[in-house]
């Protein structure tokens, strides 16, 4: 068994993705813009497993995805409206959400925001497409972040899943803490 020194430092993304690539991990958890880091040749040995059923869960984390947008461009309304640079700003747009550049990006393992039902999924990244293929038949449920009903209340659930994960709290003490973030939040409304 293989524990980094800094296990922190070592929690990001890229430096899991390392220590999986370099065999000193059984299993790393990623995201769809984090599976181009996988070599290849790694990838090649490599399967996707479900997360694991909690005894008394209601749902089988087998039979469903749970994804979101995580692409998305903001242009400030004072320049959109200004004649000098509207014209510009639109043609930008336009490249950056055209086939073209979604499949450069998809190379980098990023998912557009838009239909890719007929985008050619061999520019993916081996770990990608392959988790692309098997949601196509999953049922498609919004991530936990994009169903918190306040910010305060998704802050709460992030601060204290750290705890959690660094044994801070008790699971049960999680459980607590967030439902009565999300009990307050729904009180407000």
């Amino acid at each position: 068994m293989f524990f980094t020194k800094d296990t922190v430092a070592n929690g990001d993304w890229t430096p899991s993705a390392e220590l999986y690539n370099s065999e000193k991990a059984a299993m790393t958890y990623l995201y769809p813009w984090t599976m181009g880091l996988i070599k290849p040749e790694i990838a090649a040995n490599s399967v996707i497993i479900d997360m694991p059923k909690i005894d008394g869960a209601t749902k089988d984390p087998s039979t469903f995805v749970s994804s979101s947008a995580v692409f998305g461009l903001v242009i400030n309304n004072d320049s959109f409206h200004d004649p000098k640079k509207q014209k510009a700003i639109v043609e930008l747009v336009d490249f950056l959400t055209s086939d073209e550049m979604f499949k450069e990006l998809a190379k980098g393992g990023m998912v557009p925001a838009k239909d890719i039902s007929n985008m050619d999924r061999s520019v993916y990244p081996t770990l990608l497409k392959a988790a692309l293929d098997r949601a196509d038949k999953l049922e498609k449920v919004p991530s936990h972040f994009n169903t918190f009903p306040d910010d305060n209340s998704f802050t709460v659930f992030q601060n204290t899943l750290d705890s959690l994960w660094a044994g801070a709290i008790s699971p049960q003490g999680f459980v607590d803490k967030v439902q009565k973030a999300l009990d307050s939040a729904k009180a407000s409304k």
